[in-house]
């Protein structure tokens, strides 16, 4: 216990001390306190306003039982542990997708101390715990106890012990998943076919909801069967914290009591499991990888032999190997599988992902220089110029945007049937032309904010981890990024505009002029995106490999 308390007032001394050193640190500390606040804030008014609603009675369905607001499968009661049990799973993908194990308390960092591994990993649990995450989690749950208090003492007191409940099942879920992640997945390989599952799994279980209403799903489901699926859910450690309520409410001691007992267990599953992890991570530890055997050169063997002709190799080689940035190219596939469920049969819902899929192809490119690390100096000692450095990037990326754009638009008219319907190619045609100049629009303006909005990335060979420092930027430059892309659009959006203004009746007809409108615009924004960051990077290129140095000491 004395070790595992070291280790919270270590994760605490170590945030005071990195507020005393970076003033962007403080100002991102207290940005996410005011977060925290509005969050707590938020559930407390909601929960206040729920309190307040009259009983609500949903129609009865055919031969069953009616369904009270109060009772086992009311609707509340329904919406509240279905929506636990999906955050519960939601806070697991999340930390492992965006979070990952911070490198400042990671288990690998007292490898050398000898604490016993389930003190070490108990003292982990426990400062995750007095996390700011956490602790805006325990209040919220507790101010959610609020939405109880015309249901008598007994569910508010049950309300405020669930609430701490709930948020160690998060945490020790999280942990779990993360531990797996990165003890079982060792190789290169399998981190980056796990992390796009992950990502692709976390933005599947963000669009349910959406996908049940849109694609019609939902109107199959009446209410004794939603009530009856959250039924079930209560009795897994994700729906267990939020039931305890309403079994007060009930009077059901009996299943309360097991559902703490199911929590209990999965703790100690869990606990056990990151043990396990933590463990097995030390034996194997050092162990020598297989050697890998390159043939040729590569993308050097057929790319112009010419400084940008390097630059464009290299960054080809890279994409190859990186799992973080391959996930931009693998979600413009997810974006038409979703619009597909959701479409009605309005092609128009599909067509859209291309304009989607322009919008976020070159968001890792926006701080690119941050991916490639180090590897940039070696640009640097060689002489080359900002300018030649842009080029060869901009070769890579706009040559994979009009390639890809080119592909979903076959595979859009394919699965629209639009490709058989008079007009429907030119239809689509038009979102294709607006993605793809979206996509180019982008990249020049992705040219630019790579000299100079630049902020830490996880390791190419660690995925999972999360680079300490600078959290204002991690958060806000790619934020800064995507609204410049719209921006940088803008003509486009005026012509339409004035199109529609001056056309009301013929835009129907005409709307195909938005087409060379729209690659106009993508092809200016990026020549002159590609020349102004040409000259950032010329004036600031010592300056941008002192800060690859800086991120690089954050990924070790």
């Amino acid at each position: 216990m004395t070790a595992a308390l070291t280790l919270v007032r270590m994760r605490w001394a170590l945030t005071w001390a990195t507020l005393r050193k970076s003033v962007w640190q403080t100002v991102g500390y207290a940005i996410a306190l005011v977060f925290a606040v509005g969050t707590v804030i938020g559930v407390a008014a909601l929960a206040w306003l729920v309190g307040t609603l009259p009983p609500f009675v949903p129609p009865e369905a055919p031969g069953l039982p009616p369904v009270n607001l109060l009772g086992p499968h009311g609707v509340i009661n329904t919406v509240v542990v279905l929506f636990g049990a999906f955050l519960t799973l939601a806070v697991g993908l999340f930390q492992i997708m965006l979070l990952g194990e911070g490198s400042t308390m990671s288990p690998r960092k007292f490898a050398l101390y000898g604490i016993p591994d389930r003190e070490l990993q108990f003292g982990l649990l426990l400062s995750g715990l007095t996390g700011i995450p956490a602790i805006t989690g325990v209040l919220s749950l507790l101010c959610w106890s609020l939405a109880y208090r015309a249901m008598g003492p007994a569910v508010v007191v049950t309300a405020v012990v669930a609430a701490p409940l709930a948020v160690v099942t998060m945490m020790s879920v999280s942990k779990m998943l993360l531990s797996l992640s990165t003890t079982l997945v060792t190789s290169r390989r399998g981190q980056g076919v796990f992390y796009i599952i992950v990502v692709l799994l976390f933005v599947g279980v963000m669009q349910v909801p959406n996908i049940l209403v849109n694609s019609g799903v939902a109107e199959g489901l009446d209410v004794a069967g939603i009530a009856l699926i959250a039924a079930a859910v209560a009795w897994t450690p994700f729906g267990a914290a939020f039931q305890l309520p309403y079994d007060a409410l009930l009077g059901d001691w009996p299943a309360l009591l097991a559902r703490v007992a199911i929590l209990a267990v999965a703790w100690m599953l869990c606990f056990m499991v990151c043990t396990w992890c933590l463990r097995r991570e030390r034996l194997v530890a050092g162990k020598s990888s297989e050697a890998v055997k390159a043939k040729g050169i590569g993308a050097f063997g057929w790319m112009p032999d010419s400084p940008s002709g390097a630059v464009s190799a290299r960054l080809l080689t890279y994409l190859r190997r990186d799992p973080r940035q391959l996930m931009m190219f693998i979600m413009p596939v997810f974006f038409i599988i979703i619009f597909s469920l959701q479409a009605h049969g309005e092609s128009g819902m599909v067509w859209q992902s291309l304009i989607w899929a322009g919008w976020i192809f070159a968001i890792a490119e926006s701080n690119g220089l941050a991916y490639d690390g180090r590897g940039f100096t070696m640009q640097v000692i060689a002489g080359v110029s900002g300018f030649t450095d842009r080029i060869g990037r901009v070769r890579v990326y706009a040559a994979i945007i009009v390639a890809y754009e080119l592909l979903m638009f076959v595979a859009v008219a394919i699965i629209t049937g639009d490709w058989t319907r008079p007009g429907g190619l030119l239809f689509g045609a038009t979102f294709a032309a607006v993605g793809i100049g979206m996509g180019l629009s982008g990249l020049g303006l992705a040219e630019i904010t790579s000299c100079v909005l630049m902020y830490p990335v996880a390791s190419m060979d660690k995925p999972f981890s999360s680079p300490q420092g600078r959290m204002v930027a991690q958060g806000f430059f790619p934020l800064a990024y995507l609204i410049g892309s719209f921006v940088a659009m803008l003509p486009t959006g005026i012509v339409t505009i004035v199109m529609i203004a001056v056309f009301p009746i013929e835009f129907g007809m005409i709307y195909w002029l938005l087409i060379p409108v729209a690659l106009a615009n993508g092809a200016g924004a990026l020549a002159l995106g590609s020349w102004l960051g040409g000259k950032l990077l010329d004036a600031r290129m010592l300056s941008v490999v002192r800060t690859l140095d800086s991120f690089a000491s954050l990924q070790q």
